[in-house]
């Protein structure tokens, strides 16, 4: 870093997350309700890259932890180690379900798409420990257990 000071801040990049009880109508959510409601995906050959919120949780630890020397600002990502296409996340989230989704896909051409970021770093001494499947089935099964307790 160039300029003189004695803070240290670390930027943090992240793609798209997941978590239990999240209720900001993220894809992952939107793809689990269509068991009730229908969801149209226009371009499922989209990439994404998901991240569970546990693994989040965990690069800030990292990234807490860092013992930098001298003062700068660093910036690191958090992604986890697959980009999956939308039409894969509703596969993967079927076969957790163990059912069909009702979901309409669009245009399965493929066009130009956006590609996630990789050309940042990942927090030193971070690795993802949940894989795409793992996080989903934590979650779904978190959220069912508290609407099953809490009805």
């Amino acid at each position: 870093c160039a300029h003189k000071t004695d803070i240290q801040i670390s930027k943090l990049t992240l793609f798209d997350t997941f978590g239990p009880f999240d209720d900001r109508n993220k894809i992952v959510d939107l793809i689990i309700k269509s068991a009730k409601s229908p969801l149209k995906l226009n371009v499922p050959q989209q990439l994404i890259n998901l991240s569970y919120s546990k693994d989040i949780c965990s690069a800030i630890e990292c990234a807490l932890r860092l013992n930098t020397t001298k003062p700068c600002v660093d910036e690191y990502m958090v992604r986890s180690n697959k980009d999956v296409s939308l039409y894969e996340l509703v596969g993967l989230i079927e076969d957790i379900l163990q059912q069909k989704l009702n979901i309409e896909f669009g245009n399965l051409e493929p066009q130009d798409s956006f590609v996630p970021e990789t050309r940042i770093p990942l927090v030193p001494r971070w690795k993802q420990k949940y894989s795409l499947t793992d996080g989903l089935v934590d979650k779904i099964n978190l959220e069912s257990s508290r609407n099953d307790h809490w009805g």
